[in-house]
């Protein structure tokens, strides 16, 4: 990262600064400065988009995989308790459609989908999402419309997810971990649909927080599975 130049911001028709690069980069951090904001420093004094700056490329120079599986999983581990137990509840006035509950458990992904991108496009996060501190953005750093929520939620079960079936998923979470760690820095369904993911700033708070959601949850998937 290029070190000692005064950056300045554009809001409208007011401008702020000067900054330091690591000012700048934390103001991404926090969202003030989103990617089409308009940056310059004194050395061009042209007025030009944050996402041209490739040392402020946030979305792809911190990217968190785990933290962005962990937010899934919650978010999948909260939507299938609420379901399993209305299932259990219909099942007691309708005895045979217990046996229809474990097909239904297959397509639980399908139906995610449609609760995640109500959630995504009206109130912008989801329960793990916010929790882990994960942001889905469009290209014009806007929570997502429905239509683009559906479209971005049908590919990760697709190529992210592989659709719910063990073998296949298990080459899916690689592939998917390895272009957002290694190639891409970005996963192919964000790429191919113009979506950004940042995450939530570190900060000591927020990284216990979290690491006591993980623990929480693994303990209550142990003792529910040696029960």
């Amino acid at each position: 990262m290029i070190k000692n130049l005064n950056w300045y911001y554009k809001e409208g028709n007011q401008s702020f600064g000067p900054y330091s690069s690591e000012e700048i980069s934390n103001l991404f951090n926090t969202d003030l400065i989103k990617k089409n904001t308009l940056l310059k420093n004194d050395e061009s004094g042209d007025w030009l988009s944050a996402e041209i700056y490739e040392e402020f490329n946030i979305a792809k120079t911190q990217v968190r995989p785990w933290m962005r599986m962990w937010a899934r999983q919650i978010d999948m581990f909260v939507f299938g308790f609420l379901v399993g137990v209305l299932l259990e509840i219909i099942s007691v006035f309708a005895p045979y459609f217990g046996l229809w509950k474990y097909i239904f458990g297959m397509i639980l992904l399908i139906l995610w989908i449609l609760i995640e991108a109500v959630l995504l496009s009206t109130i912008g996060t989801t329960l793990g999402k916010f929790l882990f501190g994960v942001k889905v953005h469009n290209e014009n750093g806007l929570k997502l419309t429905f239509k683009q929520a559906m479209k971005r939620g049908l590919l990760v079960w697709w190529r992210g997810l592989g659709m719910g079936i063990p073998v296949i998923t298990l080459i899916t979470y690689w592939d998917g971990y390895n272009n957002l760690k290694h190639k891409l820095r970005e996963t192919t369904w964000d790429r191919d649909l113009g979506i950004t993911v940042t995450h939530r700033r570190k900060t000591i708070w927020n990284e216990i927080v979290i690491y006591i959601v993980i623990a929480a949850f693994a303990l209550y998937r142990y003792v529910h599975l040696f029960k």
